[in-house]
């Protein structure tokens, strides 16, 4: 099955703060719908910059039901993203700083909104 990273921050949506702790996650508008529709076709994995710590405490907002393997910093130390270190057949990432051997635009993404967006609060 062909491998789908998606990278974390701004790409799939944001972390909801309040104060100095994380309270959910933000879904961008049809990120949801997108990723209902390539999980089945695709294996979708995560592969962020951020720490193995912080991307824990999204994943328990409901993110993670959508992922079967994620990649963070403290696993995958690298100047920038190279889809062959994981796997992936393509790397769908926000960044215009974002090199592999083949790339998904995040424009993809933009492709599949919907009007609403979803937020993963606590459970």
């Amino acid at each position: 099955m062909r491998r789908v990273a998606f990278d974390l921050d701004e790409t799939l949506g944001v972390p909801l703060i309040e104060g100095d702790t994380i309270a959910g996650f933000c879904l961008r508008p049809g990120c949801a719908e997108l990723l209902a529709r390539l999980s089945g076709r695709f294996e979708l994995v995560i592969w962020t910059v951020s720490s193995r710590r912080y991307l824990d405490k999204v994943l328990a907002f409901g993110l993670g039901e959508w992922f079967e393997r994620t990649y963070s910093w403290d696993e995958q130390l690298a100047p920038w993203k190279d889809v062959r270190r994981i796997g992936a057949d393509w790397l769908i990432d926000d960044s215009r700083w974002c090199f592999g051997v083949r790339r998904l635009d995040a424009a993809l993404v933009s492709l599949h909104r919907s009007r609403q967006g979803r937020c993963h609060e606590p459970r």
